[in-house]
Protein backbone atom coordinates (compact mmCIF):
# COMPACT_ATOMS: atom_id res chain seq x y z
CA UNK A 1 0.00 0.00 0.00
CA UNK A 2 1.31 3.44 -1.02
CA UNK A 3 0.87 6.34 1.36
CA UNK A 4 2.68 9.62 0.70
CA UNK A 5 2.52 12.28 3.42
CA UNK A 6 3.63 15.86 2.86
CA UNK A 7 4.65 17.17 6.29
CA UNK A 8 5.27 20.72 7.49
CA UNK A 9 9.02 20.37 7.58
CA UNK A 10 9.47 19.44 3.89
CA UNK A 11 8.61 21.22 0.68
CA UNK A 12 5.58 20.65 -1.56
CA UNK A 13 5.45 17.53 -3.68
CA UNK A 14 6.10 18.56 -7.29
CA UNK A 15 6.09 16.15 -10.19
CA UNK A 16 8.09 17.53 -13.12
CA UNK A 17 8.84 14.36 -15.06
CA UNK A 18 7.17 10.99 -15.18
CA UNK A 19 3.89 9.81 -13.67
CA UNK A 20 2.67 9.31 -10.14
CA UNK A 21 0.45 6.23 -10.26
CA UNK A 22 -1.66 5.36 -7.23
CA UNK A 23 -3.14 1.87 -7.32
CA UNK A 24 -4.07 1.80 -3.66
CA UNK A 25 -3.78 4.18 -0.72
CA UNK A 26 -3.80 7.97 -0.28
CA UNK A 27 -1.77 11.11 -0.80
CA UNK A 28 -2.22 13.06 2.41
CA UNK A 29 -1.26 16.75 2.45
CA UNK A 30 -1.08 17.17 6.20
CA UNK A 31 -0.41 20.90 6.36
CA UNK A 32 -3.05 23.24 4.98
CA UNK A 33 -0.48 25.25 3.02
CA UNK A 34 1.02 22.27 1.22
CA UNK A 35 -0.06 21.35 -2.29
CA UNK A 36 0.30 18.81 -5.01
CA UNK A 37 1.50 20.60 -8.12
CA UNK A 38 1.02 18.97 -11.52
CA UNK A 39 2.51 20.12 -14.84
CA UNK A 40 0.72 21.96 -17.63
CA UNK A 41 -0.02 19.32 -20.21
CA UNK A 42 -2.15 19.84 -23.31
CA UNK A 43 -3.03 16.19 -23.86
CA UNK A 44 -6.68 15.13 -23.86
CA UNK A 45 -5.73 11.54 -24.73
CA UNK A 46 -3.92 11.11 -21.38
CA UNK A 47 -5.13 13.84 -19.00
CA UNK A 48 -2.94 14.85 -16.08
CA UNK A 49 -5.51 13.77 -13.50
CA UNK A 50 -7.03 10.66 -14.99
CA UNK A 51 -9.20 7.81 -13.83
CA UNK A 52 -9.53 4.11 -14.60
CA UNK A 53 -7.73 3.33 -17.83
CA UNK A 54 -6.19 6.82 -17.93
CA UNK A 55 -8.00 8.41 -20.88
CA UNK A 56 -10.70 10.32 -18.96
CA UNK A 57 -10.06 13.17 -16.54
CA UNK A 58 -8.73 16.71 -16.17
CA UNK A 59 -5.75 18.56 -17.59
CA UNK A 60 -4.49 22.14 -17.97
CA UNK A 61 -4.22 22.62 -21.70
CA UNK A 62 -3.16 26.27 -21.38
CA UNK A 63 -2.56 28.63 -18.49
CA UNK A 64 -5.75 29.02 -16.42
CA UNK A 65 -7.75 26.77 -18.72
CA UNK A 66 -8.83 23.35 -17.44
CA UNK A 67 -9.82 20.75 -19.99
CA UNK A 68 -12.15 17.79 -19.43
CA UNK A 69 -11.62 14.74 -21.60
CA UNK A 70 -13.76 11.62 -21.95
CA UNK A 71 -12.33 8.50 -23.61
CA UNK A 72 -9.30 10.50 -24.74
CA UNK A 73 -11.33 13.26 -26.45
CA UNK A 74 -11.59 16.86 -25.22
CA UNK A 75 -15.27 17.56 -24.45
CA UNK A 76 -15.44 20.63 -22.17
CA UNK A 77 -13.24 23.52 -21.05
CA UNK A 78 -13.39 25.43 -17.76
CA UNK A 79 -12.24 29.06 -17.93
CA UNK A 80 -12.49 31.90 -15.43
CA UNK A 81 -15.66 33.27 -17.04
CA UNK A 82 -17.38 30.19 -18.46
CA UNK A 83 -17.70 26.45 -18.84
CA UNK A 84 -18.03 25.64 -22.50
CA UNK A 85 -18.27 22.70 -24.84
CA UNK A 86 -15.50 22.05 -27.34
CA UNK A 87 -18.14 21.72 -30.05
CA UNK A 88 -18.54 25.13 -31.70
CA UNK A 89 -22.35 24.77 -31.62
CA UNK A 90 -22.37 23.20 -28.15
CA UNK A 91 -23.58 24.74 -24.87
CA UNK A 92 -21.89 27.26 -22.61
CA UNK A 93 -22.52 28.29 -19.00
CA UNK A 94 -21.43 31.92 -18.47
CA UNK A 95 -20.06 33.13 -15.13
CA UNK A 96 -21.78 36.54 -15.19
CA UNK A 97 -24.94 38.25 -14.02
CA UNK A 98 -28.11 37.23 -15.79
CA UNK A 99 -30.88 39.65 -16.80
CA UNK A 100 -34.01 39.65 -18.94
CA UNK A 101 -31.81 40.36 -21.98
CA UNK A 102 -28.62 38.48 -21.05
CA UNK A 103 -28.89 34.67 -20.92
CA UNK A 104 -26.22 32.72 -19.01
CA UNK A 105 -27.28 29.16 -19.90
CA UNK A 106 -26.82 29.04 -23.66
CA UNK A 107 -27.52 25.97 -25.82
CA UNK A 108 -25.38 27.19 -28.76
CA UNK A 109 -22.22 29.07 -27.77
CA UNK A 110 -22.03 30.66 -31.22
CA UNK A 111 -25.29 32.49 -30.41
CA UNK A 112 -24.65 34.20 -27.08
CA UNK A 113 -27.86 36.27 -26.92
CA UNK A 114 -30.22 33.27 -27.04
CA UNK A 115 -30.80 30.99 -24.06
CA UNK A 116 -32.14 30.78 -20.51
CA UNK A 117 -31.85 33.50 -17.88
CA UNK A 118 -33.77 35.20 -15.07
CA UNK A 119 -35.28 38.65 -14.73
CA UNK A 120 -35.38 38.39 -10.93
CA UNK A 121 -36.17 36.18 -7.97
CA UNK A 122 -38.37 33.17 -8.81
CA UNK A 123 -38.50 34.06 -12.50
CA UNK A 124 -37.30 31.99 -15.44
CA UNK A 125 -36.78 33.76 -18.75
CA UNK A 126 -36.40 32.37 -22.26
CA UNK A 127 -34.42 34.85 -24.35
CA UNK A 128 -34.13 34.94 -28.14
CA UNK A 129 -31.92 37.46 -29.91
CA UNK A 130 -31.45 39.45 -26.72
CA UNK A 131 -35.20 39.85 -26.15
CA UNK A 132 -37.17 38.15 -23.37
CA UNK A 133 -39.65 36.05 -25.33
CA UNK A 134 -41.19 34.10 -22.44
CA UNK A 135 -41.23 34.47 -18.65
CA UNK A 136 -42.33 31.82 -16.14
CA UNK A 137 -42.91 32.80 -12.51
CA UNK A 138 -43.59 30.91 -9.29
CA UNK A 139 -47.32 31.72 -9.56
CA UNK A 140 -49.10 28.50 -10.53
CA UNK A 141 -49.99 28.50 -14.18
CA UNK A 142 -48.49 31.94 -14.89
CA UNK A 143 -46.65 32.29 -18.20
CA UNK A 144 -45.95 35.74 -19.61
CA UNK A 145 -45.16 35.99 -23.32
CA UNK A 146 -43.22 39.23 -22.94
CA UNK A 147 -42.30 39.52 -26.61
CA UNK A 148 -45.82 38.95 -27.92
CA UNK A 149 -49.34 39.96 -26.91
CA UNK A 150 -50.49 37.21 -24.53
CA UNK A 151 -50.14 36.85 -20.78
CA UNK A 152 -51.46 33.45 -19.67
CA UNK A 153 -52.40 33.25 -15.98
CA UNK A 154 -53.99 30.06 -14.64
CA UNK A 155 -54.79 29.03 -18.19
CA UNK A 156 -56.58 32.29 -19.07
CA UNK A 157 -54.95 34.40 -21.85
CA UNK A 158 -55.06 38.17 -21.72
CA UNK A 159 -53.32 41.07 -23.46
CA UNK A 160 -49.87 41.71 -22.06
CA UNK A 161 -49.40 45.32 -20.95
CA UNK A 162 -45.86 45.33 -22.35
CA UNK A 163 -46.81 43.47 -25.52
CA UNK A 164 -45.04 44.37 -28.75
CA UNK A 165 -48.11 44.80 -30.92
CA UNK A 166 -47.38 45.43 -34.63
CA UNK A 167 -48.03 49.05 -35.49
CA UNK A 168 -50.57 49.64 -38.26
CA UNK A 169 -50.62 53.36 -38.95
CA UNK A 170 -53.87 54.71 -40.37
CA UNK A 171 -53.58 58.22 -41.80
CA UNK A 172 -57.24 59.01 -41.15
CA UNK A 173 -60.29 57.33 -39.61
CA UNK A 174 -61.22 54.01 -41.20
CA UNK A 175 -64.62 55.31 -42.24
CA UNK A 176 -62.99 57.75 -44.69
CA UNK A 177 -60.81 55.17 -46.43
CA UNK A 178 -61.53 53.91 -49.89
CA UNK A 179 -61.99 50.18 -50.36
CA UNK A 180 -58.53 49.67 -51.86
CA UNK A 181 -56.97 50.44 -48.43
CA UNK A 182 -53.87 51.96 -50.00
CA UNK A 183 -53.54 54.33 -47.04
CA UNK A 184 -52.61 51.41 -44.74
CA UNK A 185 -48.83 51.71 -44.44
CA UNK A 186 -46.56 48.85 -45.48
CA UNK A 187 -49.20 46.98 -47.52
CA UNK A 188 -48.62 47.01 -51.26
CA UNK A 189 -50.46 43.87 -52.38
CA UNK A 190 -54.10 44.70 -51.60
CA UNK A 191 -55.21 41.29 -52.91
CA UNK A 192 -54.04 39.90 -49.59
CA UNK A 193 -56.41 42.16 -47.62
CA UNK A 194 -59.96 41.48 -46.51
CA UNK A 195 -62.14 44.52 -47.18
CA UNK A 196 -65.61 44.91 -45.70
CA UNK A 197 -68.62 47.07 -46.51
CA UNK A 198 -72.14 47.19 -45.09
CA UNK A 199 -75.55 48.53 -46.06
CA UNK A 200 -79.31 48.10 -46.09
CA UNK A 201 -82.01 48.02 -48.78
CA UNK A 202 -85.74 47.46 -49.19
CA UNK A 203 -86.85 44.51 -51.34
CA UNK A 204 -88.79 45.15 -54.55
CA UNK A 205 -89.63 41.63 -55.76
CA UNK A 206 -87.50 41.79 -58.94
CA UNK A 207 -85.08 39.32 -60.58
CA UNK A 208 -81.29 39.82 -60.36
CA UNK A 209 -81.52 43.22 -58.74
CA UNK A 210 -78.09 44.87 -58.47
CA UNK A 211 -76.94 46.12 -55.04
CA UNK A 212 -73.79 48.30 -55.06
CA UNK A 213 -71.34 47.03 -52.44
CA UNK A 214 -68.48 49.57 -52.79
CA UNK A 215 -65.68 47.08 -52.14
CA UNK A 216 -63.78 47.71 -55.35
CA UNK A 217 -63.19 43.96 -55.59
CA UNK A 218 -65.41 40.96 -56.18
CA UNK A 219 -66.88 39.93 -52.82
CA UNK A 220 -66.01 36.49 -51.52
CA UNK A 221 -69.41 36.34 -49.89
CA UNK A 222 -72.22 38.62 -48.75
CA UNK A 223 -74.19 37.95 -45.59
CA UNK A 224 -77.77 39.21 -45.75
CA UNK A 225 -80.15 39.27 -42.81
CA UNK A 226 -83.83 40.04 -43.18
CA UNK A 227 -85.61 41.85 -40.36
CA UNK A 228 -88.57 40.15 -38.79
CA UNK A 229 -89.45 37.53 -36.26
CA UNK A 230 -87.44 34.68 -37.79
CA UNK A 231 -84.58 36.83 -39.18
CA UNK A 232 -83.60 34.41 -41.97
CA UNK A 233 -79.98 34.50 -43.17
CA UNK A 234 -78.81 34.40 -46.78
CA UNK A 235 -75.22 34.23 -48.03
CA UNK A 236 -74.16 34.95 -51.60
CA UNK A 237 -70.83 33.36 -52.57
CA UNK A 238 -68.56 34.21 -55.52
CA UNK A 239 -70.42 31.93 -57.91
CA UNK A 240 -73.72 33.74 -57.47
CA UNK A 241 -75.50 31.19 -55.30
CA UNK A 242 -77.82 32.40 -52.54
CA UNK A 243 -77.98 30.04 -49.58
CA UNK A 244 -81.15 30.61 -47.59
CA UNK A 245 -81.63 29.37 -44.05
CA UNK A 246 -84.17 30.04 -41.34
CA UNK A 247 -85.52 28.01 -38.44
CA UNK A 248 -87.17 25.39 -40.67
CA UNK A 249 -86.03 25.94 -44.29
CA UNK A 250 -82.83 25.66 -46.32
CA UNK A 251 -82.50 26.52 -50.01
CA UNK A 252 -79.91 27.26 -52.75
CA UNK A 253 -80.93 29.46 -55.68
CA UNK A 254 -78.87 31.11 -58.44
CA UNK A 255 -78.55 34.82 -59.22
CA UNK A 256 -76.13 36.84 -61.36
CA UNK A 257 -72.50 36.39 -60.30
CA UNK A 258 -71.16 39.29 -58.17
CA UNK A 259 -68.84 41.83 -59.78
CA UNK A 260 -66.39 44.41 -58.48
CA UNK A 261 -69.33 46.83 -58.29
CA UNK A 262 -72.50 44.89 -57.41
CA UNK A 263 -73.91 41.75 -55.87
CA UNK A 264 -77.29 40.49 -57.04
CA UNK A 265 -80.50 39.38 -55.37
CA UNK A 266 -83.86 38.02 -56.48
CA UNK A 267 -84.79 34.74 -58.16
CA UNK A 268 -88.36 34.38 -59.40
CA UNK A 269 -88.55 30.87 -57.96
CA UNK A 270 -88.74 32.35 -54.47
CA UNK A 271 -88.06 36.02 -53.72
CA UNK A 272 -88.26 35.36 -49.98
CA UNK A 273 -85.43 32.83 -50.27
CA UNK A 274 -83.31 35.12 -52.47
CA UNK A 275 -83.39 38.23 -50.29
CA UNK A 276 -85.79 40.38 -52.34
CA UNK A 277 -89.30 40.12 -50.91
CA UNK A 278 -91.24 43.23 -51.85
CA UNK A 279 -91.18 45.91 -49.08
CA UNK A 280 -89.04 43.74 -46.76
CA UNK A 281 -86.03 45.38 -45.10
CA UNK A 282 -82.58 43.74 -45.32
CA UNK A 283 -79.17 44.45 -43.89
CA UNK A 284 -75.98 43.12 -45.48
CA UNK A 285 -72.22 42.78 -44.91
CA UNK A 286 -69.94 42.19 -47.92
CA UNK A 287 -66.47 40.66 -47.56
CA UNK A 288 -63.93 40.96 -50.36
Amino acid sequence: MLEVKILDEIEDLEITNGDLVITEGDIDLVHVNKKLKLPLKDDAASPTISFGDGDSGFYEGADDIIGISIAGIAEFVIENDKIRAINAAGPVLLNEGCTATNPTLIPDRSDLDTGISSNGSNQLSLIAGGDEALRITETVGHVSASGSILDVSNGIPKLNASAKVPDVNLESPVSTHSADTTSIHGITDTSKLCVISTGTYTGDGSVNRAIAHGLGVVPKFVKITATGALSPIMEIIELGIIHFMDAVNYDNLSVTTPTTTNFYIGNATDYAHTANTNAATYGWVAYG
